[in-house]
């Protein structure tokens, strides 16, 4: 796969997480609930992203200090999506990507993430 369509494929899969993602967050902001997880419903444990639809709706008012209250790891993982989104719109734009973009691809931040969301549903619930 060529540079280029490999920078298309990553931007459409962020496009749809922020789809799913804006979705689920006008609901909340509508109708006033989130969506159920069913990994608090079976374990009693909150996931890694159990707070990220009230994350999201603090993010739609701009207030930061509120979205990284309600869920750190959705919050930081929006980071690391946003380096690859950069990432893969300079190169679509001509440009080299960003230094050392080897490092900066969507299968890693799924790895990066994967490790992270363990460690921090560990801490979040001990």
């Amino acid at each position: 796969m060529s540079e280029t369509e490999h920078a298309k494929n990553q931007l459409a899969s962020i496009a749809w997480l922020g789809g799913i993602g804006g979705a689920a967050v006008a609901a909340y902001k509508l109708f006033g609930f989130g969506l159920p997880c069913p990994f608090l419903a079976l374990t009693g444990w909150q996931c890694p992203f159990c707070g990220g639809t009230r994350m999201g709706a603090h993010l739609a008012n701009l207030d930061f200090a509120q979205a990284f209250a309600a869920n750190p790891f959705v919050f930081c993982l929006f980071g690391l999506l946003a380096l690859v989104g950069i990432d893969s719109l300079l190169i679509l734009a001509g440009r080299s990507g960003l230094p050392g973009r080897r490092l900066v691809t969507t299968r890693r931040v799924g790895y990066v993430a994967f490790v992270a969301g363990l460690i921090f549903t560990l801490a979040r619930n001990l």
